[in-house]
């Protein structure tokens, strides 16, 4: 928000834009940048919708519903017209119970989705979403991806949005970043003290979040492999993230979709030999990061895929060296063995000529 003042005139200008406000006014403290609502002030603003009443204090008089309210209120971070219509909703309800309320925050996605009542929330994301420029959308669609609540590092995105094209280099792919926080689309979860840029890592808001992964499936760009999913569609998706929950067989993993379409594979969890494939011939980038019970024999034939520029295996201590064959990835641009127990390269990395950066050391990995 944007205010002028003149003796007789006060303008007021609102955007989505930090630009735009920085155009329309050369001083800083006449720009007001609006922020979500901070804890107390979220519980307040929500308190007083459920129970239309402002001393009503959810501690004193409803203590067993302070749990599941904060759970919704997570999923609202801390927007307004979220919290209000949520609110506005649970205070139609007859009862308010425990039951009713997580009940809420578990199908609080497919709420926004099917009810009318929630449709006000969705048209403005939806306006947030549709306000991007293009290059900006493919970025946001990509962080569907990730699992929800996880928290995602910068280095990680910059380094993969340079590996798929969606920016020529690290210096444009870290000032998208940017411009995504300071649109408020994504939210910054960690702040570096070293970093010139601030932020180290962010978060999706969880409304968006359903947003971006609903476009993402509508555009066959992320297919997320979980518990429940529809492991039949053959879809021809370019990125396929496994989550940690599915438990499916070698034959369901070959029947979810078209493995020489992917582009990426990222997997949460559990590492299992089949998930890399030799159908996989166009793959440029493969996250690993953080995998359990990956060994050094599910290695030895990475270097067929010869498009891969991006490869991490960061916190994979079951790793301890790369076989000669990574020498055949002549595209590689982003190695990261950090948090491995690798302590000597193969002379064969000497080959990868656009290799920019290597990442390695064997300090303690937390997460």
């Amino acid at each position: 928000m944007l205010a002028m003042n003149s003796p007789s005139l006060v303008i007021l200008i609102t955007t989505r834009h930090e630009d735009i406000a920085k155009h329309c006014c050369k001083n800083p403290k006449c720009i007001c940048l609006l922020n979500g609502l901070d804890e107390k002030g979220a519980c307040d603003l929500f308190t007083e919708k459920v129970f239309k009443d402002k001393a009503t204090d959810l501690t004193k008089h409803y203590h067993e519903l302070v749990e599941p309210a904060n759970l919704i209120l997570n999923k609202c971070n801390g927007l307004p017209l979220a919290i209000l219509t949520i609110g506005g909703f649970l205070a139609e309800q007859p009862t308010k119970t425990v039951g009713d309320w997580m009940k809420l925050d578990r199908c609080i996605s497919l709420e926004m989705e099917m009810n009318p009542k929630f449709e006000g929330v969705k048209t403005v994301l939806m306006k947030s979403y549709d306000g991007l420029p293009y290059y900006l959308k493919s970025c946001i669609l990509y962080l569907s991806i990730f699992l929800e609540d996880c928290t995602v590092s910068r280095r990680r995105f910059v380094s993969r949005w340079v590996a798929e094209g969606y920016s020529e280099d690290t210096s444009m792919a870290k000032r998208y970043f940017m411009e995504l926080l300071e649109r408020s689309m994504i939210l910054p979860t960690q702040i570096s003290l070293c970093s010139i840029q601030g932020t180290d890592s962010c978060q999706v808001h969880d409304p968006i979040r359903d947003i971006i992964i609903e476009k993402s499936m509508e555009e066959n760009l992320v297919f997320r492999l979980e518990e429940g999913c529809n492991s039949n569609n053959q879809g021809t998706f370019r990125h396929l993230a496994i989550s940690s929950n599915w438990d499916g067989d070698e034959g369901q993993f070959e029947a979810t979709m078209k493995l020489s379409c992917i582009r990426s594979l990222t997997v949460f969890g559990k590492w299992r030999p089949f998930y890399i494939s030799d159908k996989m011939r166009f793959l440029r980038v493969l996250d690993l990061e953080g995998t359990k019970d990956l060994a050094d024999h599910h290695l030895e034939h990475i270097g067929n895929h010869l498009h891969l520029r991006y490869l991490s295996l960061r916190g994979c201590e079951g790793i301890y060296y790369l076989p000669d064959s990574v020498g055949n990835l002549r595209q590689l641009e982003t190695l990261d063995i950090k948090y491995t127990r690798i302590t000597r390269l193969p002379r064969t990395i000497a080959k990868l000529s656009k290799l920019c950066q290597l990442k390695a050391g064997n300090e303690f990995y937390i997460g």
